[in-house]
Formats: structure tokens, sequence, C-alpha cells
């Protein structure tokens, strides 16, 4: 998909010259994390059962998405969604940033030995992905007389595509995990739902107001956030904030759970090294989102074939506490983000017994 996507963005006229040879740049750091929720933290496994991501953040990009900073082939990628971007995304910005997300998503029923339909219980899926993030931040002119009391904005766009069913490997993965753990295997995986090319987009906005009290190394915040998405995988609106307090809370938009729109690397007006994370920090936090969903094809199933669906919620939400740690770099490590949460979810289908909880953990570093 990618290298047709190249294809079809070098097909267009367009004023810029995506292919161009790419620059790099010492200065200006690249940010990678890893983040794993699994529902073993809660001491349960089924449900949303587990999830990983492997997420590369861009630097601050000069002018553009197409930043001869970044490799052409983002770039040619980025081109072929330049007009979509436009409709989201605010034409000016502070900094702006890419996000580049390959990522893995496990549903599965409770009785693991049941190897046919459990017509109460949801069905199994997997979902393998690739995500394009595009991240603009608007920050209020250092001029205006009352800037200290004007909040930061992260606009973000992200542009999922990838499979549901067999071909997202999810039933080799868990097989795996469980087989080098000594875990029972779940057997009812041969009537996961099928194969179906997924879309998702997803358009989210969040502020961060200043913290209080100001001029103190010990500070609380709030940072509300809403948006919605679109697609086959996923069509809902939300809303929700994150509560943090903490020692020298760092210039990001707060830490979320594995979602669409969720990586909060913002990029920085004024950077050390040109770093996200540049001094020792620590916070507490507590977030909360809540969702108006239309569609979700992990309870639905399949869009365009007929497969096992559980009748869902409307409106479901989830509540998350947490710790996040950050350090500026110490010798030969870089500097990074350590955060751990626990997420407590609303019941999402009529007839599921409890409410489910997970943990997530994140590692970012910077290079």
């Amino acid at each position: 998909m990618l290298l047709a996507a190249q294809a079809g963005a070098q097909s267009f006229d367009t004023s810029v010259d995506c292919a161009s040879p790419r620059r790099f740049d010492g200065a200006r750091k690249h940010l990678v994390s890893f983040q794993l929720e699994n529902d073993l933290f809660a001491g349960t496994d089924s449900q949303y059962t587990n999830g990983v991501k492997l997420t590369w953040v861009s630097p601050n990009l000069a002018n553009d998405f197409n930043d001869p900073l970044l490799p052409s082939w983002i770039r040619c990628s980025t081109e072929r969604v330049r007009h979509v971007l436009e409709w989201f995304l605010p034409p000016s910005a502070t900094a702006r940033n890419i996000v580049v997300t390959l990522g893995q998503a496990m549903y599965t029923p409770n009785d693991r030995d049941l190897t046919t339909l459990d017509p109460k219980d949801r069905p199994y899926a997997g979902w393998a992905y690739l995500g394009f993030g595009y991240n603009v931040r608007r920050d209020p002119p250092s001029q205006r007389p009352d800037a200290a009391d004007v909040s930061p904005v992260l606009d973000t766009v992200e542009i999922d595509i990838g499979i549901v069913g067999p071909h997202s490997y999810a039933r080799q993965t868990q097989d795996f995990v469980h087989r080098v753990r000594g875990f029972p295997r779940f057997e009812g995986w041969n009537n996961q739902l099928k194969d179906e090319f997924g879309f998702q987009i997803v358009r989210e906005q969040k502020f961060r107001p200043p913290s209080w009290p100001p001029q103190s190394a010990w500070q609380a915040q709030v940072i509300p956030h809403y948006g919605f998405s679109l697609g086959n995988i996923a069509t809902h609106v939300n809303a929700g904030a994150e509560v943090r307090a903490g020692w020298r809370l760092p210039d990001d938009f707060g830490t979320s759970l594995i979602r669409p729109g969720g990586d909060n690397a913002a990029p920085r007006t004024v950077a050390p090294r040109g770093l996200v994370y540049y001094q020792h920090s620590f916070h507490l936090f507590v977030s909360v989102d809540g969702r108006a969903v239309a569609n979700n094809i992990f309870l639905d199933g399949n869009t365009f074939a007929h497969s096992h669906a559980v009748k869902k919620r409307v409106f479901v939400g989830d509540i998350a506490y947490g710790w996040a740690y950050t350090w500026p770099p110490l010798g030969i490590v870089p500097s990074g983000k350590l955060a751990y949460a626990h997420y407590v979810q609303s019941r999402e289908f009529e007839g599921e017994q409890r409410n489910h909880g997970f943990g997530s953990v994140t590692l970012s570093m910077e290079f």
C-alpha cells in the first residue's frame, strides 16, 4: 500500500518535489516509543486483551509536512492525502511534526475453551495497521499581553490503514506469547472476523491551559480534548480531559492509551538541543474519555460479510490513572519518558459481565 501511495503521489502534478534527496540534521532529534497494553495487569485475559504499538515521531518540521528531513516515501505518502489534511488542520502553526505508527490489537471472548461461537460474547478479532499522524501546534504569540493566559493547542489528524481478520496475525501472536509463558491457548480463533481492509481517519484537538501555580516547579494542569473518528473500523465522537500534577510538568499534551490521535509528544516551540524531554520530571495523572459510538467493527462484526456480532452500547467511556517520569540525556542513554497507566473501561456491549481493565506501559526515547 505504501508503494502504491508513493507511485500515486508522484503521478500528481504538485508544486512540491516530495522525492528530493533527504537532508539530515543531527540537532533535530527523532522520538521512538514502544507501548504495550495488556489486561494481565488487571488479572484478566479476555475482551481487549492486548495491544502493541511502535511509533516514530519526527522532530519539528520547518514549514510544512514535506520537510527534506523526512524520508521521501513519507513525504510522497503525505502528498497523497495533502488535500484531506487541508480540510482538518489549520493553515498556520507554531510548529508541526509527523507520527508514523505500526500496531496490532486483539480481542477475545471470556471462555477460552469454547470452540464454537458464544452468541452472548464478543467476536474474536485482530487488527494490524499502519498509521500516519500529523500534529500542528499553535502557541499564543509572545508579544500578546495575555499570552500567559492563552492555551497552546495541538491539532491532530491520523489516518490508519490495515487489515482485520486472520491476516492481522493476532491469533499467531497470542498463541506464541501464551506458549512462551505457559498459558492455555484460546480455542475459538477459527471463528474470528473475516479478512477486511480497515480504514480510519481521526481528528482530535487538545488544549493545554496554563499550569497552576505559575512560576513553580510543582504544578497542576488540566488538558481537555475532543474529536471524532470516521471509518469502517470505528465511527464515533469523543471528549475528555487529563488532570496531572507533579514536579516540572513536561511540554507535551499528556499520556494516552493506544488509540489514534493518542501520540502526545507534541512539537516544541523552543527546545534545548531540539529535545522534547530535556530535564528530570515526575507527575501523577488521571484521565477520562467518553464516546458516542456509531460503529465499532470489533463488536458490530464485518462490514461487507456476514459475521458474529453483539449489540454494542452507544455511550461508553474509560478512566485511567498512573504516573510518568522523564529524564534528560544521561551519558550514552538518550532522553526519554517512561509512563504507566491503569485503565478501566465501561461495558461496551449488552451482556458484558463487568467493566474491563488493562494496564499500559510506554517507553519513549529521543535519538
